[in-house]
């Protein structure tokens, strides 16, 4: 185990033999709670193949969070009864090893819906943490929410099947659930072919989409998330670069935060909301840290729908 690492034990002493994979370090440092929303950061960014730095991206996130004021747009009043975190801190991961990278990520997930079962959200790093996670409670999920410029639906990118750039075909074909992507408009031929192909599983909102003035999308993405179990990833590079530069692949023309804002207020009216992640923060690429802010504030939005579920 290497230096600063924690050992959990429990009341009997034995090893809980998932939490020794995670350093119990860093935390969200304003946070004094050992109870509330499960925090667990995922610092991966080994197949980031433009702007490396993720892996940076769950301690930004965590030192942002402490400059906001906790109050949701979603429900329109403070939540600071609601916004309450136990923050297990990071899993250790091997610095470019992807696959065991991956299996702890998803052995980590599995433990904490095993011993907590309660919510939780996944700080990340690269978009490929997503894939364990997903995994992990796959039998809990009806549908994939993803805030994202890129499908990631190439079979393999530079000659690797486990991308950023493929992790959403991998989960495709690993778990067959069926995915939503808001804000996706940047799209190679083969994803493109491919989620024609798959019109039953895939569904796509570009943008320009989501910005018309006949309210139509927002009315069928209603409907079509109304009942269901939903797991929700953003990718911070969904979001124009003008509100989040701070990312590994920034991608004009993108969503506006008021767009997020608008659909996680569909989904906590329609959905019901198990768990989610916020990945490719890159404030190595960031400016005046307005990038991990937004983060942080899609956080504390997110953490209120899941604490009200």
């Amino acid at each position: 185990m290497a230096p600063g690492h924690k050992c959990f034990v429990r009341g009997d002493n034995t090893l809980v033999a998932w939490m020794h994979l995670l350093t119990g370090h860093p935390k969200i440092p304003c946070n004094e709670e050992e109870e509330g929303l499960i925090i667990l950061g995922a610092p991966m960014d080994w197949t980031t193949s433009y702007k490396p730095g993720t892996r940076f991206g769950p301690k930004s996130i965590r030192d942002a969070i402490c400059d906001l004021e906790f109050f949701s747009m979603i429900i329109s009043k403070p939540v600071e009864d609601i916004v309450l975190f136990n923050d297990l801190g990071d899993i250790a991961l091997p610095p470019g090893d992807v696959m065991e990278s991956l299996t702890r990520i998803k052995k980590v997930v599995k433990g904490v819906r095993e011993d907590y079962s309660d919510n939780f959200i996944v700080l990340g790093g690269e978009h490929l943490i997503t894939l364990p996670i997903v995994e992990a409670i796959s039998e809990e999920i009806d549908l994939i929410v993803v805030i994202d410029a890129h499908l990631d639906q190439r079979d393999q990118y530079l000659g690797n099947k486990y991308s950023h750039a493929t992790v959403m075909r991998r989960i495709i074909e690993k778990t067959g659930i069926p995915i939503i992507y808001v804000g996706a408009r940047a799209i190679s031929s083969e994803e493109y072919q491919y989620a024609e192909a798959r019109k039953e599983k895939i569904k796509i909102y570009m943008p320009s989409d989501i910005d018309r003035d006949d309210g139509d999308q927002g009315k069928e993405l209603a409907e079509m998330i109304k009942g269901k179990r939903i797991y929700l990833s953003i990718d911070m590079d969904g979001i124009d670069p003008g509100f989040a530069p701070g990312v590994s692949n920034p991608e004009p023309m993108g969503l506006n935060p008021i767009n997020v804002i608008e659909l996680l207020r569909l989904i906590h009216a329609y959905g019901k909301l198990v768990a989610g992640d916020i990945v490719e923060v890159n404030p190595l690429e960031d400016i005046n840290d307005i990038t991990s802010l937004l983060a942080a504030k899609l956080l504390v939005e997110i953490t209120t729908i899941l604490r009200q579920e």
